[in-house]
């Protein structure tokens, strides 16, 4: 019965570690200073868009569950307050052209990520993933996987 005590107290110092990690270490911040290019060509950034609840999402149009969940961001691009920033993996703007138009899709931030580069400096591990930001610009969660009209809802609403 004595040595249920000390581990009670370590408990309670554990759980009261991770509840400071979780409120107060620091948020992972939007790369702002990674540029990437539109379809048109145009640079874009995430200062472009920052002020919104920002989703980004990671995507190609070879990736069954990207191609599923592409109407389901176009509806929330056109709700107030949020912004949705697609960012294709890889392909080339006739490639990606040719699948809007087919698809019938229209985004306003749909960027190239020829090299990876985001996809590395957001540590994104693979397609497609969801990630959500702050207003502020902080990483709020991620999703990783096809996201369903009930994960949108639910992380849209807690944070909007």
């Amino acid at each position: 019965m004595k040595y249920l005590k000390p581990f009670g107290i370590l408990a309670l110092i554990l759980a009261v570690a991770v509840s400071v990690y979780v409120h107060f270490w620091p948020k992972e911040p939007l790369p702002e200073q990674l540029v990437l290019a539109s379809l048109s060509g145009q640079p874009a950034s995430f200062s472009d868009v920052k002020g919104d609840l920002l989703i980004v999402n990671f995507w190609a149009t070879w990736c069954p569950p990207c191609v599923r969940e592409m109407p389901l961001l176009e509806s929330y691009a056109a709700k107030e307050g949020v912004s949705v920033v697609l960012i294709n993996q890889g392909e080339t703007v006739p490639v990606i052209n040719k699948f809007l138009t087919t698809h019938q899709l229209h985004f306003q931030h749909l960027w190239l990520d020829p090299r990876q580069e985001a996809l590395h400096h957001m540590k994104v591990r693979g397609l497609p993933t969801t990630l959500f930001y702050s207003r502020e610009g902080y990483l709020l969660a991620s999703h990783l996987g096809e996201l369903s009209e009930e994960d949108l809802q639910s992380l849209v609403s807690k944070h909007l």
